[in-house]
């Protein structure tokens, strides 16, 4: 029985050792799709424009309304701050490739990491939190 141990030992690290260092965790596993960490993020659109914020939102609440078994909450309206107008979203437990998606395919850009500011082309700010 030692020897069947070792022998399946051996192989488990030989499968590790085979993957790319990226897709192994901090504990030595190889992510399988139950181990895929999923977060809840708020994504908030900032504009001096209403009617600018209202079609930014109303894009990213239609594809996200469109994308099946998303657990929202919002638009929120946040209170102004001087001329700047700002609605954000949350959503519950969704992996950051799927929400980067979901903002691509609603024609926002997000900045490279979470709560930094990407100034979008139609000058709607997009700030991405991980909650």
């Amino acid at each position: 029985m030692t020897e069947s141990t070792a022998s399946d030992t051996s192989n488990h690290y030989r499968t590790i050792d085979q993957a790319p260092d990226s897709s192994i965790t901090q504990h030595g596993e190889i992510p399988t799709p139950s181990t895929v960490l999923k977060a809840d993020f708020s994504i908030t659109l900032l504009s001096e424009s209403t009617s600018t914020l209202n079609a930014s939102i109303q894009r990213l609440m239609d594809t996200i309304h469109a994308t099946p078994g998303l657990s929202i909450r919002g638009p929120i309206r946040l209170p102004r701050d001087g001329k700047i107008h700002s609605r954000r979203v949350d959503i519950k437990s969704i992996q950051e490739k799927q929400l980067r998606t979901i903002a691509e395919q609603s024609g926002i850009e997000l900045s490279e990491d979470a709560g930094e500011k990407k100034i979008q082309s139609n000058g709607v700010v997009v700030i991405f939190d991980i909650e």
